[in-house]
C-alpha cells in the first residue's frame, strides 16, 4: 500500500476508533449548501462529516474489526463523533424529511449494524433527558401514592364505605 493510502486509512481508523458510532451517507444528491448546513448541525453535537474513498473506508473498518457495512458503494461520507448517536440519527432523519433527500444508507452503533429503517426508529425515541424525567416522574408519583395508601388504611376504608353507601 502506498504511503498516502496508508495515511488516509490511519486517519479514517482514528475517526472510527474515537467514535461510538459511524453513519454512512450518500452525499451525491446534496448541494454544497446542504452539506454545509448538515455539517453545522452535526458540529453542534460534536460530530463530523468526512468524505471518504470507499476502498479506504473498507480497509479502515476491517482494521478496526468493526462489523462490515455492505452498502459501501457510490459517493459516500461517514459521520462520526462522541456518544450522542440518538441526536445524530434525529438530525439525519430530519434532514432527510426537510429536503426530501434519502442520504442515509446505514451505520454502525457499537458492534451493531443499523439499517435506514432502524435509524428512523431510533430517531423517534425521546432523548435521554426526557426518558430520565419520565422515570423520575413515574417513580415519584408512585411513591407518593404508595405512602398515602400505607399511611391511611382507615381513610381508604372510609372512602370505600362512603362510595358503597352513595351507590345504594
Amino acid at each position: 500500500m502506498i504511503e498516502e493510502k496508508k495515511y488516509l486509512v490511519k486517519e479514517v481508523k482514528n475517526h472510527l476508533i474515537h467514535s461510538k458510532y459511524v453513519f454512512l451517507i450518500n452525499f451525491s444528491s446534496l448541494s454544497v449548501l446542504h452539506i454545509d448546513e448538515l455539517k453545522k448541525e452535526l458540529f453542534k453535537q460534536n460530530a463530523k462529516l468526512h468524505i471518504v474513498k470507499n476502498s479506504i473506508l473498507r480497509i479502515a473498518i476491517e482494521d478496526c474489526e468493526m462489523p462490515t457495512i455492505d452498502k459501501i458503494s457510490g459517493p459516500n461520507a461517514i459521520i462520526t463523533g462522541g456518544n450522542q448517536f440518538l441526536k445524530i440519527t434525529k438530525i439525519l432523519v430530519n434532514f432527510n424529511k426537510k429536503y426530501e433527500k434519502n442520504v442515509i444508507k446505514s451505520g454502525i452503533i457499537g458492534d451493531n449494524i443499523v439499517s435506514y429503517n432502524e435509524m428512523i426508529q431510533l430517531a423517534l425515541l425521546p432523548s435521554l433527558e426526557i426518558l430520565r424525567l419520565r422515570l423520575i416522574s413515574l417513580l415519584s408519583g408512585s411513591s407518593r401514592e404508595l405512602v398515602a395508601i400505607m399511611a391511611s388504611p382507615f381513610g381508604i376504608m372510609l372512602n370505600l364505605l362512603k362510595a358503597k353507601f352513595n351507590k345504594n
